[in-house]
């Protein structure tokens, strides 16, 4: 008989880790146990959005992008697919590196991008894209429009699970890894993690069953190794 699906723990927002959920289902062609408990909480520093007199945006993260509001035409240059998609629904000429803070980089400086651009970004960044592209001759200036803070889960999130559940749990950066460490209660769950890094997998909980990190730090990898790993249950 094939084993009980573990429980996949999403703890981004709450919109976004429904996303990564339908994802996950929808390449794995059915429902999978769910637990969605935010360990971030994204707040606006109140800086300008304005991009008036640069020659475009870049955007880093789909919070960014929400907090940016519209783009009216204006080129955004995006890390990621799901950024990107972000970027074009607001109005922005949106394209994405599908891949990381060094991709971003080579794509940007491949195009021969002029400048000056900006980029609209999280307190917590890591990839120093603004910095390699004006070292690279495209004047980039970076605006911190939105801070992560840790919001811890309240123990009775946890009452659904029996100690000793098997859990599965994504986690897209070493902010959201390290949040999750300080308010997952230590050694109940039967843990398993999807990292997006090295960096995410370093920060996540300890102890774990393992740690899978996916080749391509993208959602559509993530989903794909979170599928992978039903699959095998099933099979077993």
């Amino acid at each position: 008989m094939p084993s009980p699906d573990p429980t996949l723990l999403l703890t981004r927002p709450h919109a976004a880790s429904e996303r990564f959920r339908a994802l996950c289902e929808g390449r794995l062609g059915r429902a999978i146990p769910c637990l969605i408990a935010p360990v971030v909480a994204i707040e606006p520093t109140g800086a300008p959005t304005g991009s008036a007199g640069y020659a475009g945006v870049i955007f880093t993260s789909g919070h960014a992008v929400e907090i940016a509001g519209q783009g009216a035409g204006q080129a955004a240059y995006c890390v990621g697919t799901r950024t990107a998609e972000l970027a074009s629904a607001a109005g922005f000429a949106a394209q994405s590196a599908d891949g990381d803070a060094a991709d971003l980089i080579a794509m940007i400086v491949g195009q021969g991008a002029k400048g000056p651009l900006l980029h609209l970004r999280g307190a917590e960044t890591r990839g120093g894209v603004a910095e390699g592209l004006t070292k690279q001759g495209i004047q980039t200036d970076e605006r911190v429009i939105y801070r992560q803070t840790m919001a811890p889960i309240p123990p009775e999130v946890w009452r659904p699970l029996a100690p000793g559940s098997e859990v599965i749990a994504p986690v897209f950066s070493p902010f959201s890894a390290t949040a999750l460490s300080r308010t997952l209660p230590k050694g109940m769950f039967d843990l398993s993690v999807v990292a997006i890094s090295d960096a995410a997998a370093q920060a996540a909980p300890k102890p774990v069953r393992a740690v899978h990190i996916v080749p391509h730090p993208n959602a559509a990898a993530m989903a794909e190794q979170v599928a992978a790993l039903y699959r095998a249950r099933t099979a077993c």
